[in-house]
């Protein structure tokens, strides 16, 4: 097989010279370095990478390589990589690759082969090759190593008896008890002499005894059940497992066999024909037993041929169980009903021998008024007169005449309503609500129905059909009444504190909801208009992302304040938090008004006339811009677009979050919080503090030099063949001369001799 070898002095390099898709070899800028001392022949592999993590990644193999050199001899796009045309300088590099890895892990999960398998006491350099006795050692390989499958033939057996070896054999033993030698190995390890019963050795069907492992019976054993419970039999040989079907024996189940609770319906018992007075237990058949309609005939009752009171239960026996035949004799009844003093029924008046006889001639209003209600027993009072006066009783026929009458009485028509032609000319029947005109003049509405105008705050009554025109719709005018009370107060009631000021509209004062809601708010338009938790879920998250939101923009602000310290009056030593510093933290320096930069060590002006201006409001509540005095008492002043500005540390879009244009408040900000801190970051135009303007170069050949401390200046080009020589009396200390010649052309004479 290949063996693939790897490095780890590998270093990276170059192809020197392009590659095409194509090539069999590449060459490279430092072969002994990528290969890491490695020397792959033929037989052997070692992986590098061409322009590795880019879109011409690809994977090849060295096979050959003598260890010097430059040039390695190649094969392509290995692992799923393509063949690519590379240029030259791209990175060569020796890498692991997925296939070394998925290799690895197939090796550790095989099982099967000589990779996967752990022998204990014998040592292999190699996985070639055959185990031999040397790299065993003695006594270690036991029975359980070896596989019951392993069919090992006893010769390869030494110490096996050849009585064993017969017994093995087709022969079969004379005598069931002869013993035959064999050797047994003793808890040492070590072979003795011991014997075996014939009947244990061998193919005979009389072998007993258990199986250390087997597939199937030899011979099939046959369950079933019988008894109570019975199953058809089943032949079980071991190669599957048995499953019997029972039943249970008929007229096995006795009465003891029967929970209590069975609950056994009655159609399951076999009572015969019917159940028998010998099937009841005496007295267990009590009165709850007995259906109300069971309808018992009174013959089949034992009452001892007549019923007496003792049978009676008081009271049970009312009016209509006695036949109206029965003629009781008043002589039966405890008291004479007939008697006078008892009288409560019928009687003529011409058989009561002392009755008032004037009572039958008297009129009513003869007799004295009644003082409580006359029950007329559902009788008429006729012959009437038609009611004069308020208390008369009233007649069917003034009723009748004065139904639909002027000032009389409304009548019902046959739906039971009163005629419209009965009612006043104004009837409101129903109140509706609508939002817009359209949606009232598409209301099916009859005269007197009310349109209630939400987009108006006014009412409006239909005072004609149809409602789908407008003039037919009569808006109602306010009560011009004085108002009586507000809120409960009468007399002069002050309109101080939360009430809402009709005329603009505003509160006068802060608002206790007194833990109720403000419900039906519309989406906010406006930054000061309030928010639905519809908006708030939508734009601003759920309260677990706001409050991780807000811990993000805590630790941004606490980040930038690392950063930035403010204005000190001397250096600092630690940041705002009393942290160490942080290379490139910042601070203005109040005393000498520059910025100064911690390098991390020290801290270095930063050269410049640009200076940085840091202002921080902090919101009470409801602020949508801020101006003037901040909470370090600094009045607010900036370069329209020269400001950042954060919000808890969050930096604000320009005139998408905030509006700044006069350079002396921020506008158009949303509603701050409580505690809201706003700040806001300016910086002055920049300029350099010891920059040399360009304008001081007028021409081609201009030098700047210095004219006095900390000041330059412009020395103008010289004439041609001039040169530059010091001159303490002039301006810039230095000027323009021309060439003394004269001592050049004595030394050329002196030279010339």
């Amino acid at each position: 097989m290949t063996v693939r070898k790897y490095s780890s002095r590998a270093q990276q390099t170059t192809l020197s010279a392009a590659l095409t898709s194509v090539a069999a070899s590449m060459v490279v800028v430092n072969g002994p370095a990528v290969m890491g001392t490695k020397q792959p022949s033929v037989s052997e592999t070692y992986v590098v990478v061409i322009d590795p993590d880019t879109s011409l990644e690809e994977i090849v193999e060295v096979h050959t390589y003598t260890g010097s050199g430059n040039t390695l001899q190649i094969n392509r796009a290995i692992d799923g990589s393509t063949a690519q045309a590379h240029s030259a300088g791209a990175v060569v590099r020796h890498m692991v690759i997925g296939r070394d890895l998925q290799e690895a892990n197939d090796h550790i999960e095989n099982t099967t082969t000589a990779h996967g398998i752990t022998l204990a006491n014998i040592v292999k350099t190699t996985d070639t090759g055959t185990v031999t006795s040397t790299m065993i050692t003695n006594n270690t390989i036991v029975d359980g190593d070896i596989n019951s499958a392993a069919g090992i033939s006893d010769t390869k057996l030494s110490t096996i008896s050849t009585a064993l070896k017969v017994a093995n054999s087709a022969t079969t033993a004379t005598s069931a008890n002869t013993a035959l030698a064999i050797v047994a190995r003793d808890a040492s390890g070590n072979f003795t002499a011991g014997t075996i019963t014939a009947a244990l050795i061998g193919p005979s069907t009389s072998t007993t005894g258990n199986a250390a492992t087997a597939t199937a019976l030899a011979t099939p054993r046959a369950f079933s059940l019988t008894g109570d419970v019975t199953a058809t039999g089943v032949n079980f040989d071991g190669t599957a497992a048995v499953a019997l079907t029972t039943a249970y024996n008929p007229g096995s189940i006795v009465d003891a066999d029967v929970n209590a609770s069975a609950a056994i319906a009655y159609s399951k018992l076999n009572l015969g024909s019917s159940i028998t007075s010998a099937d009841i237990v005496d007295g267990t058949i009590v009165n709850a037993d007995v259906n109300a309609s069971a309808a018992i005939a009174y013959s089949k009752l034992n009452l001892n041929g007549n019923i007496t009171s003792a049978d009676i239960v008081d009271g049970t026996i009312v009016n209509t169980d006695i036949n109206s035949s029965a003629a009781i004799a008043l002589s039966k009844l405890a008291t004479d009903p007939l008697a006078r003093a008892n009288h409560t029924g019928t009687q003529l008046a011409s058989t009561v021998s002392n009755f008032d006889t004037q009572v039958r001639t008297s009129r009513l209003d003869q007799m004295a008024a009644p003082t409580a209600a006359v029950p007329l027993n559902a009788q008429k009072i006729t012959g009437l007169a038609d009611p004069t006066n308020a208390q008369d009783a009233v007649t069917l026929n003034y009723i009748t005449t004065q139904k639909g009458a002027v000032s009389g009485i409304a009548s019902l028509d046959g739906s039971g309503l009163i005629p419209t032609a009965q009612l006043p000319a104004l009837a409101i029947t129903n109140t509706s609500v609508v939002a817009t005109q359209a949606a009232m003049l598409a209301l099916t509405a009859e005269v007197g129905d009310i349109a209630v105008r939400t987009d108006l705050n006014k009412s409006f009554i239909l005072t004609a059909t149809p409602s789908t025109t407008l003039a037919n719709w009569q808006e109602l005018l306010t009560p011009t009444d004085l108002v009586l009370s507000v809120d409960g107060n009468t007399g002069a009631v002050s309109l101080s504190g939360t009430y809402l000021n009709r005329t603009t509209g505003q509160l006068l004062g802060n608002l206790d909801a007194n833990n109720f809601k403000i419900t039906g708010l519309n989406a906010p338009t406006s930054n000061a208009d309030a928010a639905t938790k519809v908006y708030v879920d939508a734009v601003a998250g759920s309260a677990t992302a706001a409050a991780a939101s807000a811990a993000a923009a805590a630790a941004s602000y606490d980040d930038f304040d690392d950063r930035y310290l403010g204005p000190k009056a001397t250096p600092p030593t630690v940041d705002n938090d009393g942290n160490p510093l942080v290379s490139g933290a910042l601070y203005w320096n109040t005393v000498l008004n520059e910025m100064y930069a911690w390098t991390g060590s020290a801290w270095g002006s930063i050269s410049s006339t640009a200076a940085i201006y840091r202002y921080k409001f902090i919101a009470t509540g409801g602020e949508t811009s801020v101006s003037g005095t901040d909470a370090l008492s600094q009045t607010l002043a900036y370069l329209p677009g020269k400001e950042q500005v954060y919000l808890n540390g969050i930096l604000l879009v320009r005139t998408t979050d905030y509006t700044a244009t006069n350079g002396t408040s921020i506008t158009a900000l949303a509603a701050l919080a409580v505690n809201d801190i706003l700040e806001i970051i300016t910086f002055t135009a920049f300029s350099l503090a010891t920059a040399i303007e360009n304008t001081i170069i007028d021409a081609k050949g201009d030098l700047i030099v210095g004219t006095a401390a900390d000041t330059v200046g412009r020395l103008a080009v010289g004439t041609n063949g001039h040169f530059l020589k010091a001159n303490s009396a002039t301006a810039t200390g230095l000027e323009w001369a021309a060439v003394d010649t004269s001592s050049i052309e004595i030394m050329s004479i002196m030279g010339a001799y």
